[in-house]
This record gives structure tokens, C-alpha cells and sequence, in this order.
């Protein structure tokens, strides 16, 4: 009987030990399971986190390019906004230019229309009366008329060409 509880004694030591072992293992088994999750969290969160720095450089280097683009475009617009004042005051320069050269030129058009007409209606009244005087009447009183209307027209002509010259450079410059 004494055998058979030494037995039994050392077969309960020995389940008991063999029990403990299993507790041990099965406690280094759950914290080795415990220590994988961990692992696999801390390895999503390295994952997320590098994700992250990897869409900020992203974002910044795109933030940064488009203040770099939005810089050139705003200097091209002020570029271009400059160009076209200067454009509009070239533009009023040049139409008040214009339209003092086509004052002039309709001044100058007046001129000779008017200074032209005086003695070109003489030599037409002359023609008309030419009919009814003998030769010897009009040699003595029209003739002289008729010079001294050519000669003025001949002067009212060079004065018109002088002044288009003058116009015309005037409207070069």
C-alpha cells in the first residue's frame, strides 16, 4: 500500500509538475500570441505612420510647387498688366495724334478747296464772256484777267503743295 501511494503520490508530483509545465507553456504560448498582435499593431502603425510621412513630403512638395507656379503667374499677370497700360497710353498717344493729323489734312482740304475756287471761277466766268466780246475787247480787258487768274491759281496750287509738305512731315514726326 505504501508503494502504491508513493506511487500514487509520486505520479500526482509528477502530474502536478507535468501540469505546471502545461500552465507555463500554455502562459508563454498566450504571451508569445500576445507579443505577435503587438508586433502586428506596432508593424500596421509603422505602416500608417510611414504612409502618412510619405503623403505629407507628397503634399509639400505639391504646396510648394504651386506657390512656385503661382508666384510665376502672378508676375506674368502684373508683366502683362504693365505691357498693357503702356499699350493704352501709346494707343490715346497715337489717336490723339491722328486726329490732329485729320484736323489738319481737313483744314488743309478746305484751303486749297476754297483758295482754288476764287480763281477757277474767274477763268470759268471769263470763258462764258469770251463769246459775246470781239478779240480786240478781250485781248485789252479780259486777257489780263485771265493771266492774273492763272498766275494766282499757279500760286494757290504751290502754296498747297508747300503746306501737304509741311503736313505730312508734321504728321510723320
Amino acid at each position: 500500500l505504501k508503494i502504491k501511494d508513493s506511487t500514487d503520490a509520486a505520479n500526482k508530483l509528477a502530474m502536478a509538475r507535468d501540469s505546471e509545465r502545461i500552465k507555463n507553456y500554455e502562459l508563454q504560448l498566450n504571451n508569445l500570441t500576445l507579443a505577435q498582435k503587438h508586433l502586428k499593431v506596432t508593424q500596421r502603425q509603422n505602416i500608417i505612420i510611414w504612409c502618412s510621412l510619405i503623403t505629407l513630403v507628397f503634399l509639400i512638395i505639391v504646396i510648394a510647387i504651386s506657390l512656385k507656379n503661382y508666384s510665376q503667374q502672378k508676375n506674368l499677370n502684373k508683366k502683362i498688366t504693365q505691357l498693357v497700360n503702356e499699350q493704352e497710353i501709346i494707343i490715346q498717344k497715337r489717336t490723339a495724334e491722328l486726329a490732329l493729323a485729320n484736323k489738319t489734312l481737313i483744314d488743309l482740304i478746305q484751303y486749297a478747296a476754297h483758295n482754288l475756287r476764287e480763281p477757277l471761277t474767274r477763268i470759268t466766268g471769263v470763258i462764258h464772256i469770251k463769246e459775246d466780246l470781239n478779240d480786240e475787247e478781250f485781248n485789252s480787258l479780259i486777257w489780263p484777267q485771265m493771266v492774273k487768274a492763272s498766275s494766282d491759281l499757279d500760286d494757290i496750287i504751290l502754296d498747297v503743295i508747300k503746306r501737304a509738305d509741311l503736313t505730312v512731315n508734321s504728321i510723320q514726326q
